[in-house]
């Protein structure tokens, strides 16, 4: 986690869905797929850790999905975000194979007070 350019914060991270993972299943028999919303739920999961406290997803603008992810392929978030004392705002990438883009968008968050591991 760094500070970005216009004094907000910029988190990198890298993943990798193993073919066991539950999420695969049903997404498709034939080829499996990394659903949109577990990609969704990574950018929150994140940006949570990031800033250390529960958010509830409020919108996501502008978000386009690029490209299908398959089991253990290695993915890279970069997320930019500002914080308020209310919510949480930013944009993300989800890139594989090189910089290729598989997901991005906008995403506003607001603070909540149920712990997040407990859903």
């Amino acid at each position: 986690m760094e500070t970005g350019a216009e004094g907000g914060l910029k988190i990198t991270a890298s993943c990798i869905f193993p073919g066991s993972f539950t999420g695969f299943q049903g997404h498709f028999p034939d080829q499996s797929v990394l659903p949109a919303i577990i990609q969704l739920a990574v950018v929150r999961r994140l940006t949570e850790q990031a800033v250390q406290f529960p958010l509830t997803s409020i919108q996501y603008t502008r978000t386009k999905f690029k490209a299908m992810v398959a089991p253990e392929e290695e993915l890279v978030v970069t997320i930019n975000l500002d914080v308020d004392e209310k919510k949480v705002t930013g944009k993300f990438k989800i890139t594989k194979d090189a910089n290729k883009q598989v997901a991005g968008g906008n995403f506003v968050f607001k603070k909540q007070s149920v712990d997040p591991s407990t859903y």
